[in-house]
Formats: C-alpha cells, structure tokens, sequence
C-alpha cells in the first residue's frame, strides 16, 4: 500500500481528537445549615461565603428576566431552574412545545447534545423531581431523559447517524454525569434506547465518574486551564455534588468543582482567565468579556466591576444550594507577591503540570511503554487517550481504528473524509498504519493534548503565562500556548496563523486567524519575561488541512492600552503603571482594517503586528511597572538599551530554520534559549518539565497525588478522592 494512502483518514480523526453507586434518596431538597466537609458549604461563615451568596441572588434574579430566543429551548430551561432557585413553589410556564429545539437535537443526534441533558437534568431535580411542572410538560422531560443515548456503545437507531462527540474530557464526565443522574433518578423505569433500567445507567456511570475525577486529581486537566471548557466541567461537577444521593460521588463532584475553581482563581487577573489555554477559540480569546468562565469568575471570584455577559450561563452555580465555592479561592486570587521594586519585577509565580506524556514523534516500537503504566493497548484506556485527543499518535492509531469499526463510527460527519479509506484501514496490517502515523506525526496530532507544564507570573499589575516547551513545530487545532495579560481587553499573545483574516466573516466565527496556531512555537518563561521561536516542522503545503501563511503575528489591541510606542523591531505598551515591551526577529508592521470590509469587534486602532518574511521567527515579552523602573520612557530606554542577538541555525529563508537567542534583560539579567539549547537565566539553567501538579505559594501538590492541602490567608482546603474527603476552612 502507498503509505499515502492512510493520510486522508488519520487527517480526519487527527482533526476532531477535540471534537467539541448509591441510593436513590435525592438530595436536592435538603436544607440544613453547611457542614464544614463533603459536598456542603464551606462552614467558615465568612465574608467569601456571604459576597458569593449575595452574588448568586442578584445572578438568579436577572436570569429569571431574560427572554431566551423562541428556539432557545435550553435558554428556557436554565431561566426556569433560576426562578425555581429563587423560589422552590414558583410556578413554571414550561410547555412541550418550549423543548422543540432540544427535541430536533436529540431527534437527530447532533453534537453537545449532553449540553441540553444537563440542563434538563438541573431542571428535573430542581423542579423536586418534575413535581413543580405542569403533567404535560414532566410527561415530555422524563421521555427525554428516558430516551436519550448516554454513550457511544449504546445502540444507534436505524438510519440515524450518531453526530456526538463523546470522548473530549469534558464531554466524558457530561455524558457520565448525566447518566448517573438520570439514572438515579428513575431507578426502576426502563430507558428506550438500550433497554437498561435506571439503576444500570447508574452503576454504569458510577465507576467512570469515579476514574474521571480522580485522573483530574492526579494529573490535571488535559484541556489545562480553558476558558471554554472549565465552564461545562464545573457545569456537570456541580450537579454531581449537588444532586447525587450518594455522599461519596457528591464529595467527588465538589472535588473536582475545586479543582477547577482553584485552578480558575490562580490564573485570574481582574477577571480575566488570561493563561495559557489547552483549548480555546477566537471567540474566547481575544476579550475575557467573551470568555465562557466570565460568569463564574464574576459570580465565584468578583475581581473585576465589568457586568457579566451571559445572563444565563451560570445559573447552575448560582442555584447550587448545596456546593459552595472554598473560600480559598479569593485568597489565591490575591496571592500576587508585591508590585516590585528597581532591583526585582515582584509577582508571584505558579508551576503546574497537566495531562500524560505521549510522544507521537518518538521511533516506533513493540510494545511501548505507556505514561504512568497505563498500557496503550488495553480497552479500559482508551477514554484516557481519547480524553486528551490523542486519537492518531502511532501508540493508539490502531485502537482508534478499531473502535471506530467496532462502533460503526466511520459515518459520522466529523468522520465523513475517513469513509473512503476505511476498506484500506481494516486490509492494513497494524505496523503500517503506525509507521505511517508516526511518519505524519508533526502535521497529523492536531488535537493532542499531551503533558503540558505551565508557568504563570502574576503580579499586582499584569500576567504572564506559558507552556513551557510544549509539543515545539507540530500542528495545532485551538492551543494558546502564551499570554500577557493587564486587563480584560487587554492582552497580548502571538500565533502562526493557518489562515489570513478573511474579509465578510464574523468576528466570533472562529476561523483560524487566531483559533489555535497552524504550527506550535516552542515558547519558555522565566518570571516576567516569554521567549516564543517559531520553527515549522514541515512545509506549507505538507498541511493536512490546507496550508499555513508564511508569517507570524501578534495581537495587541491598541484601543485597550494608554499608550503605544514603536522603536524598531520593538513594540511597547503601557495601561495605568504597568509596562509591556514586544520584540519581533522579523520587522513587525501594523495591519490595517477597512471597517466596512473586516469585523473588528469594535476595535477602531489597528491590533495586529504581522512579522512578514516567514514562519521561523523569535518573538520575546518583558512586562515592566513604574514599581520597577520609573517611567514608561525609562523602561523603553531600558528594554532597548540591549539588543536581542538572534542567530538563525540554518538558511533564515527555509520555514524550518530554528534559532539560538541570547538577550541581556533588565529584570532577569543574561539569557540564553535555543531550539534545541536549554533555558538559561543568570547563568542558571531553568526547569522546564517535570513539574509538580501544582508548585506555588499556596502549595505544593506532587504530580499524581490523590491529596491536595492548599492554604492561603486564612482559609485552607483539603481535598483527597481515594476516600473521598473534602475539608474547607
């Protein structure tokens, strides 16, 4: 067989690997004062708890007003389980045919359906148990929690293609959860699609949830700190520990509520989750006002005065009656060290890693030994791999073909350009379809969420934030590996773009402008200062998805900054006291923008630095503050004073020529960073890997530890899922 002949197929799955046990007593109804652990309020009695409380009222009241669209059926449901958080004997004026949108959707199979189910689910329990529904409109929710799929290896109805995506991590613990929950909710009632009772969904789920939560604990989140994703985890964690009877998962759904809350409060500057990000899109990244975690930052966190923009997308936190927020949180968001001084930049910083090591680029080999001794070909790990999008490196390509076949996946639209090879597939022997995955690995592992180490710098005054060395010229769906952040419109970031900003198309479309990066950079950070070096690991017209531009680009919203400079290949910024120099190998140049042509989302200033010439280049940030250096000219004299020394490691005009860097800063002193060559800061090589699973002020967590102690001010929370227990103070 040509060993093109496999390129089609494995493009195709490559492309979608990020796809966007108890009793039946409910415990939604109960109302004693917060206990100090499990699921249950923090018990410190403190301002955190009451600022969040107060919060979530005035959330809920303004959710109970929206008028959702007349085919935003889930919109209908979230403004009715806020009303009924406000008030349990309020009258719901839900009818059949309000559910017409999530009828069709489920009807027909189509992707994040599990979104509509846990809203339904909220709105079941919240109702005590559909008792505050009309007879009509119980009668249609129950047959649509009775009937629904829960998981890809239930039967599929004749003639309907299944368009779900199940496998990303946070649509594995939707369709887990909402099974549970279903499932304990009509224990003995048998559900249509598989012929299973309640209480088997249940017990089905149980385990899964279990492992999800747990994998969470120990190795973090494989879609490390998204700010479109956190929002459906907490999304379905918290209906765990609100709704599920069984004190042990409720616990696990607090834990990983936490989890995600910590991880939010650590990675927060005035409201904005301006880290680097395993997945996100344009519509997320280039504003924190568009971010799906804005809500729960405004409602959990309350670090900005900017209004919220969802009116509806936290009510599932703000109706929770039984989880609260640790109050750690908002002394971990205030952990920010000092504004600096002439001798250091201040800050604070946090390391953390996430997710597994796979790497699609290593020889391949009879049997290869898996992360953490998780075998890549046993069955019961395939969801791990799947969960971190790792669909078509060489260690599992074969298990996913095999499952794709086994399940009858090959008809789905996210699959229909594989439909043509799969008679090639199932006639190859296994050695040639990993050789050939391993041969396309740098173009073909678009989605792949393998471990990730991150670095964050946060100081009273900005944010920086990196993952560091992470996966350097391979392909890229939707990372965002680094990121400065001084407020919520004001952040700065740079991308290998697959495409050019095309004219007429909606500014939220997503086009990859600047969703995710054609190539990943290998990009480093050491306090207050980045290094990004872009290097392609293959050529343009080697991309599986079309081609890449042969330039580099920076986003830096001119309106969002009190002032900006320009002094040769150096860019500098400044809002209130806090400084941002940009440096580009490659002249940068502003690109303009006809209005009448070209959606800028309001932006009336030119934001983007195009770095003309090719796609190698060397981008490098230091944030500065009048703390540090005085004035906002001091630090331009400062920063200019040096010249970065970039020697290029082959023919500059060749996309896949690399660098050595060396750069005098005037915060951290001498650096030095290559393609291939290790960062060194002071003389001081720096830690690029291997990190903890969390490494800051406010603890230290190992990497796969079950148990967290984290402290910070005076609040602490204690958190372990072998036994589960959670303690917050």
């Amino acid at each position: 067989m040509p060993r093109t002949s496999l390129i089609g197929p494995l493009v195709v799955v490559a492309s979608v690997a990020m796809g966007c046990s108890g009793g039946d007593a409910d415990r939604s109804t109960r109302t004693s004062e917060p206990a100090s652990s499990g699921a249950r309020a923090s018990g410190d009695d403190s301002a955190v708890a009451a600022g969040f409380l107060d919060r979530a009222r005035a959330y809920l009241q303004a959710a109970s007003k929206v008028e959702p669209s007349t085919d935003d059926s889930r919109g209908k449901v979230w403004r009715s389980v806020a009303r009924l958080a406000l008030d349990a004997d309020a009258p719901v004026d839900l009818v059949p045919a309000d559910f017409a949108t999530i009828d069709e959707r489920f009807a027909t199979f189509t992707d994040t359906t599990d979104f509509d189910m846990i809203a339904l689910i909220n709105l079941w329990y919240r109702s005590d148990k559909g008792r505050r529904l009309s007879a009509d409109t119980r009668a249609h929710v129950k047959d649509l929690i009775l009937g629904f799929k829960y998981w890809y290896t239930e039967p599929q109805p004749d003639g309907i293609v299944d368009e779900r995506w199940y496998w990303s991590e946070n649509h594995q613990i939707l369709f887990h959860a909402n099974e549970y929950l279903a499932g304990q909710a009509f224990p003995d009632e048998t559900f249509t699609n598989n012929g299973q009772t309640g209480r088997q969904h249940r017990e089905h789920a149980a385990p899964l949830i279990d492992a999800w939560v747990d994998h969470r604990a120990r190795w973090g989140f494989a879609e490390w700190y998204s700010n479109v994703y956190y929002q459906e985890d907490l999304e379905t964690t918290v209906a765990l520990a609100e709704f599920a009877a069984d004190e042990p998962t409720a616990t696990r759904g607090a834990i990983a509520s936490d989890l995600v809350l910590v991880d939010l409060a650590s990675h927060t500057f005035k409201g904005a989750f301006g880290a680097t990000h395993g997945r996100t899109y344009k519509k997320d990244k280039m504003t924190a006002l568009d971010e799906d975690t804005w809500e729960i930052s405004k409602l959990v966190l309350a670090d900005t005065d900017v209004a919220e923009g969802s009116p509806l997308g936290a009510v599932y936190l703000a109706s929770a009656s039984t989880y609260r927020p640790p109050a750690v949180v908002s002394d971990i968001l205030t952990s920010r060290g000092d504004a600096g001084s002439p001798d250091d930049a201040g800050g604070a910083v946090e390391r953390a890693r996430h997710s597994l090591a796979i790497d699609p680029l290593a020889p391949v080999a009879a049997d290869p030994e898996g992360p953490m001794g998780l075998a890549f070909d046993d069955p019961d790990n395939l969801m791990t791999w799947w969960g971190m999008g790792a669909l078509t490196p060489w260690q599992t390509v074969v298990e996913t073909t095999g499952e794709m076949t086994t399940y009858d996946l090959w008809k789905a639209e996210l699959f229909s350009d594989f439909a043509p090879f799969e008679p090639i597939v199932k006639s190859s022997p296994p050695d040639q379809v990993r050789a050939l995955a391993q041969s396309l690995a740098a173009q073909l592992n678009l989605g792949l969420l393998s471990e990730a180490n991150t670095y964050t710098w946060r100081s009273p005054g900005a944010m920086l934030s990196t993952a560091q060395d992470f996966r350097k010229g391979q392909a890229s769906q939707q990372h965002h590996i680094w990121q400065a952040t001084f407020s919520p419109q004001a952040q700065v970031f740079t991308t290998h773009p697959r495409v050019a900003t095309p004219p007429d198309t909606a500014w939220h479309s997503n086009t990859d402008d600047w969703t995710g990066s054609a190539t990943l950079p290998r990009s480093v950070q050491y306090r207050n200062v980045n290094i990004t070096m872009y290097a392609p690991g293959f050529r343009s017209d080697q991309e599986l998805r079309g081609s890449y531009m042969d330039y580099t680009h920076a986003y830096l919203p001119q309106d969002a900054f009190d002032e900006v400079a320009r002094s040769g290949r150096w860019t500098f910024a400044r809002l209130g006291d806090n400084y941002l120099a940009l440096y580009s190998w490659r002249p940068p140049e502003w690109v303009t923008y006809d209005p009448a042509r070209y959606d800028t989302n309001g932006l009336t200033k030119p934001f983007e630095l195009v770095a003309a010439g090719g796609p190698n280049n060397v981008w490098i940030t230091e944030i500065g503050s009048a703390a540090q250096h005085g004035s906002f000219a001091a630090f331009q004299q400062a920063i200019a004073a040096n010249e970065p020394e970039v020697h290029p490691l082959g023919d500059p005009d060749d996309d896949s020529t690399a660098f050595d860097v060396s750069w005098a800063s005037p915060s951290a002193g001498p650096i030095t960073f290559g393609w291939d060559a290790p960062l060194v800061v002071d003389g001081a090589p720096q830690a690029l890997g291997d990190y903890p699973r969390i490494d800051a002020p406010w603890g230290r967590v190992p990497f796969d530890s079950t148990g967290y102690d984290l402290r910070a001010g005076g609040h602490s929370l204690r958190i372990d899922t072998t036994k589960p227990s959670r303690t917050s103070r």
